[in-house]
């Protein structure tokens, strides 16, 4: 864990050229942002400075550790003036943690058509889309993304409990 994070850190690169930024990094591909595509410059509590592109898979992390960090800070704010980060992000995430536990909870726990017919395809659809989402990652290595494949097998379950409940005629 610790070995490898380190050793991902050593490789990480940051190319900022005259109309674009290159992030490189071992294991991940290459991240290229335009600057006519860059959405959003933001520098969050930590120092660490993030760019995000048109879609909400181009991201760019800059640390704070990086070499010659203040030069970049200020080139970066030419580019782009800075905005803060949405402080929506970490609330939005834990409550659709909760909600969805508690939805998981309730489809495993109450045998009811009702419960059964609202949560399982809700389950379903939000385990699809994150699939989907891992899978469009430009910021997970290709270890990460082939592990997600095991989602498949809870909404596998999830898919086929929800037809049986809801074609037992009992």
């Amino acid at each position: 864990g610790l070995k490898k994070n380190r050793r991902n850190m050593e490789t990480y690169s940051l190319t900022v050229g005259d109309t674009f930024i290159v992030r490189t990094q071992s294991p991940l591909p290459d991240l290229n942002i335009p600057f006519a595509d860059i959405s959003r410059i933001s520098k969050i509590r930590n120092g660490n400075i993030v760019i995000t592109g048109k879609h909400r898979n181009d991201m760019i992390i800059v640390y704070r550790q990086i070499e010659s960090y203040d030069a970049l800070e200020q080139r970066l704010q030419q580019i782009y003036p800075f905005t803060a980060p949405p402080a929506y992000t970490v609330f939005t995430y834990l409550l659709f943690s909760l909600v969805f536990a508690a939805a998981m909870i309730c489809f495993y726990a109450f045998r009811n058509k009702m419960v059964t017919a609202i949560c399982g395809p809700a389950l379903a659809g939000v385990m699809i889309w994150s699939l989907i989402a891992v899978q469009r990652n430009k910021n997970l290595d290709a270890k990460t993304r082939k592990m997600a494949w095991l989602a498949l097998l809870p909404i596998v379950s999830i898919i086929c409990t929800t037809i049986l409940m809801l074609t037992d005629n009992a």
